[in-house]
Order: structure tokens, then sequence, then C-alpha cells
């Protein structure tokens, strides 16, 4: 038995005073960010991503966007090429809402490639939360959560920030229908901190396989693995980004990999 409890986890990272880095070069600004700008910029990755898949309902934020048009003001962004790559690509029609989103699709790989390349090198973290602002409501709401998580683990004026649990902003990736409508249920009653009991292994077994339900359909396992590849996404290219940690990325990834291939061996060996 598995406890699946849907709850908001936001830890701020909050410092006396924090040194920022400059996203391009990865130089020093001489830039000091209280412990409230800091606090505030998490509220506002928080509400960004907040029900991605409705219309805004932060009225600040709403303001943001219909003030902001990134196609008009490639002066705010350090690589003006990814504004009109973006604006190329807007004009022959993106990925539309409501549709499903598949990174290992190329057309639509390439569509939130540009989106992150706009946060990105936006030149400022202002800049970036308008960009940010615009984009949630005027393209397709995951290809906007991902380019958006992606930015944010890897913008160096975002450091300490974090990014809410990945099984709240797209909880229909990590639980089934009938879960989801039940948590429904219970908030239309006014329940509050409602546990629901899962028993991933409980059905009639067609397949061996299903044994290992506990393993496979873990909802923290699965979010890890999600978060693998936010922070080491395949289409990464650290040369154009001037990243430099990437030494070894590609044996990182490999290890990790190794590593829950083991694990889901292991498990499969102790049940059959």
């Amino acid at each position: 038995m598995y406890k699946v409890t849907v709850a908001l986890l936001a830890t701020l990272a909050v410092a006396a005073a924090l040194h920022i880095p400059n996203v391009r070069t990865g130089a020093t600004d001489n830039v000091h960010i209280s412990g409230q700008d800091v606090a505030q910029r998490q509220k506002v990755v928080l509400q960004l991503l907040r029900n991605v898949g409705q219309k805004n309902m932060y009225p600040e934020l709403v303001a943001l966007a219909q003030n902001w048009n990134p196609m008009q003001i490639a002066d705010r962004y350090a690589n003006q090429y990814v504004v009109k790559n973006f604006v190329n690509m807007w004009q022959q029609g993106t990925l539309p809402r409501g549709e499903i989103f598949h990174v290992y699709n190329d057309s639509q790989l390439k569509e939130v490639v540009a989106l992150f390349d706009l946060f990105y090198f936006a030149k400022d973290f202002e800049t970036f939360i308008k960009t940010a602002a615009w984009a949630r409501d005027n393209v397709n709401e995951s290809q906007f959560a991902y380019a958006f998580s992606v930015a944010v683990v890897h913008r160096d004026d975002c450091a300490g920030l974090v990014l809410p649990p990945l099984y709240e902003v797209a909880p229909q990736l990590y639980l089934n229908s009938g879960d989801i409508m039940e948590f429904m249920s219970a908030k239309m009653q006014g329940q509050i901190n409602y546990v629901k009991m899962t028993n991933w292994t409980g059905g009639e077994i067609i397949n061996p396989e299903q044994l290992l339900g506990y393993f496979t359909e873990d909802v923290g396992v699965n979010a890890y693995h999600a978060y693998a590849h936010l922070y080491m996404p395949f289409w990464l290219n650290c040369e154009k980004y001037g990243i430099t940690t990437c030494q070894m990325r590609g044996e990182a990834f490999y290890y990790y990999y190794q590593q829950i291939l083991a694990r889901y061996n292991l498990q499969r060996m102790a049940n059959y």
C-alpha cells in the first residue's frame, strides 16, 4: 500500500543576501538580492505553474502578459536571433493549447527549444518573468511548463528557487483518472488533507510485469525520472548556452539509467 497525497510542497530558499551570476557569461554581477526578493521570485514561479491548463488567475501576471510582446523588443534578449527564430515558428503555427506535447516529437521539440531559448536568453529576471507570463496563456500549456521548468533550473538568477512537485503541475501524468476524480470530489465536498490509499498490485494479474506496479507506478520514482530530464535534457547544447558544468554529463546520464535499470531488474527477480 502506498499513500498518495496531493499537497503543495514549496521550500523557500531564502538567504539574507544572494550573489547572482550573470546568466549569459557566468560572471558575477555586482547585484545583491535580499531574501525578501528571493521569496517574491519563488512566489511568481509557483504562480506561473499553477493550473497551467487554465488561463492565468493572478491579475498582476495577466497585466504583465497583456503589456508584453517579446516580438517587438528583441533588445531585451542577449541573443536576438532566438527572438527571430521564435517569431518565425509562431507565425507559421505552433502546437495549439489543449493538445498533447511530446518531447520526442521532432517538430514539437523544435518549438519547445525555441521557447526555452526565449526564456534562457532574457537579459534579466524581469524580462524572463514577463516573457513567461506572456507565453503561459499564448502557447501550449505543456510546452510552456516544460520550457519554463528547464529555464528555472538553468538560469543563474533562479538559483535557490524550487519548482513545485511535478505531480502537482501535471497530476494526470502520475495518477490514474479514477484517483483524480476522487480527489476532485473530495475537494468539492470541502475535505481537507484528503488521503487516497492506492494498491498498484491489487488487481487481476494478467502479465507478470504487473507485479512490479508498486515500483513502476510509484509517483516519487516517476517524478525523480522527470526531474533528471529537466536537469539533463538530451537536447541541451552546453556550448550554445554557455554552460560550464557539463563535464561528464553523458556519463552521469548513463549512470543514472544504469542504476534505475538495476533496481528494476532487482524488483523483477524478487517477484518472479
